[in-house]
């Protein structure tokens, strides 16, 4: 539950940077707003202020990031892509922390293959 707000509005819409602050005045909800719809990057901590989830907007809709390719590929960044294309597609909240282990060899072992899901 959170305690407080940080809303910006412009003509009666959210624009511009958002918080929500939870009882202990820690931020567990970030993001911007463009004319009432999520645009850039959102994020959710816990309560220690670490990050959980990113995702990223552009007119309310979220949308994938490019993923690197090559010997040093970010495995982590090709998996949230694989969620964020399964949550498109089924139109669920699923995310890392939801997905099983097996769910998560699965991705890792496509990332490690070079496959991405434009490419699948």
């Amino acid at each position: 539950m959170f305690l407080s707000q940080v809303e910006n509005f412009k003509k009666g819409k959210l624009d511009g940077h958002y918080q929500n602050l939870n009882s202990n005045g820690t931020v567990w909800e970030e993001g911007n707003y463009k004319d009432g719809l999520k645009d850039g990057l959102y994020q959710w901590f816990d309560s220690n202020g670490k990050i959980q989830e990113e995702r990223t907007y552009k007119d309310g809709v979220e949308i994938m990031m490019p993923i690197p390719a090559g010997p040093d590929v970010n495995y982590e960044n090709c998996i949230k892509s694989w969620i964020v294309a399964r949550r498109i597609e089924t139109r669920s909240e699923i995310s890392l922390a939801s997905i099983s282990g097996s769910a998560f060899i699965e991705l890792k072992t496509m990332c490690e293959q070079g496959k991405t899901p434009a490419s699948h």
